[in-house]
């Protein structure tokens, strides 16, 4: 890895940018995981709702919006101008889909989100029925997903909180991501660190602790450690440890651009929120 320890002559520097490179692979990996788990969780949930109302196959809707499904007040949604009208709701009001879909949509996000506080916000109810990444923005964070329109966009802090998040993921883990300490809620800490590393500065100690903790999530064995991509990942963070996994100047650039794209969307989608709250 000759490439960045050019860039970085300081060992404790080179030691963040390992840790950036193995949350990359480990994101790279988790990506096709997340996409099949939440599409097949849109297909149960739509074929649910198709029964419960005796709907016929292939009815969707595109008429409702987010607004039309969420009822006022919600909490942590819900705020009112001078005038005491809901600024969220003050162009769509809450009713019920006239295509008999999209409430009970909102009700099945609803009873399988972990902590039962969907983020809204971030979808398009309108979609609900056709798009599974629409229900995984659920599931994201509240606040800098506004934008995050593919699960290739997203940052790995949005892909662990979906994991995270959704209840559904948890019959592809044996480790109870219930738990207040789990292989999720550990890496999710190794992002948390990364961003405000002082100085870019990593030990060689810290180094080790997120290294073991991305191979543990990637090495589950009720599914993850048997799937190619979660191999191949884990394969290049053991060449990463030993300093023997070939990474061009190109990638360690789109390493360090993604962090910086990263923090730049958190803070733009941020004061997103706040004007239109």
């Amino acid at each position: 890895m000759s490439s960045y320890k050019r860039l970085f002559d300081e060992k404790n520097n080179q030691n963040w940018l390992k840790v950036s490179l193995g949350i990359s692979l480990t994101k790279t990996a988790l990506e096709p995981f997340v996409a099949n788990v939440i599409e097949q969780f849109q297909n149960d949930g739509y074929k649910s709702i198709l029964q419960k109302k005796c709907l016929l196959p292939g009815v969707s809707c595109r008429l409702c919006s987010t607004q039309n499904v969420i009822q006022c007040p919600t909490q942590g949604i819900c705020k009112y101008l001078r005038n005491r009208t809901c600024k969220f709701h003050q162009n769509h009001t809450y009713r019920q889909c006239p295509s008999k879909i999209c409430n009970d949509f909102r009700e099945w996000i609803q009873i399988h989100h972990r902590f039962g506080g969907p983020s809204w916000r971030n979808s398009d109810a309108g979609r609900w029925s056709t798009d599974w990444w629409e229900i995984a923005k659920c599931y994201l964070p509240p606040d800098g997903y506004f934008g995050v329109h593919t699960v290739e966009m997203s940052d790995f802090n949005g892909l662990i909180s979906v994991i995270m998040n959704c209840k559904y993921f948890q019959n592809y883990f044996t480790d109870n991501l219930a738990a207040d300490s789990n292989v999720c809620t550990k890496v999710r800490e190794i992002g948390r660190k990364l961003r405000h590393a002082p100085g870019l500065l990593v030990t060689d100690e810290d180094w080790k602790s997120c290294s073991d903790a991305l191979k543990d999530l990637l090495q589950d064995p009720k599914y993850m450690k048997g799937d190619n991509h979660t191999k191949d990942a884990v394969d290049q963070l053991n060449k990463l440890e030993q300093d023997t996994l070939k990474v061009s100047d190109e990638e360690v650039l789109k390493v360090l651009q993604d962090s910086a794209e990263t923090l730049k969307r958190l803070i733009e989608d941020s004061n997103i929120i706040k004007e239109k709250t």
